[in-house]
């Protein structure tokens, strides 16, 4: 069965922070605790911690303007209830929903997949 394509969602900015503290903490840790590290390199480590640190803020600030993507999944889920199953394209295959449990099933089929009822 042919599936939707979902829609992209972003990277959730608290993703960013917490990734950014872990990585700029862990790098400066081993930087003070361990004798025998470079530490050129770990504070370059730091520094992009806390680049993520800032970006995922500056995301999380800026997504609180933005409205919900529960409209967005709202539209793709009305997509699928929309479906006219009149005059289909020969040899094209659409989908229709089950009216008991609401999944999607071909055009083609007399009963629903899932739970069996009569589909036409």
């Amino acid at each position: 069965m042919d599936k939707p394509p979902r829609p992209k969602r972003p990277i959730n900015p608290i993703v960013f922070i917490v990734l950014g503290l872990a990585i700029a903490l862990y790098a400066l840790f081993i930087t003070w605790t361990v004798p025998d590290t470079n530490k050129d390199l770990m504070y370059v480590f730091a520094a992009i911690g806390f680049l993520f640190f800032v970006v995922g803020l500056i995301k999380h600030l800026m997504s609180k303007d933005k409205p919900s993507l529960k409209k967005e999944e709202e539209q793709v889920a009305n997509q699928f209830t929309n479906i006219s199953v009149t005059n289909p394209p020969v040899g094209e295959k659409t989908i229709i929903l089950c009216s008991k449990c609401r999944s999607r099933n071909y055009s083609t089929s007399n009963f629903c997949h899932m739970c069996g009822a009569r589909l036409r």
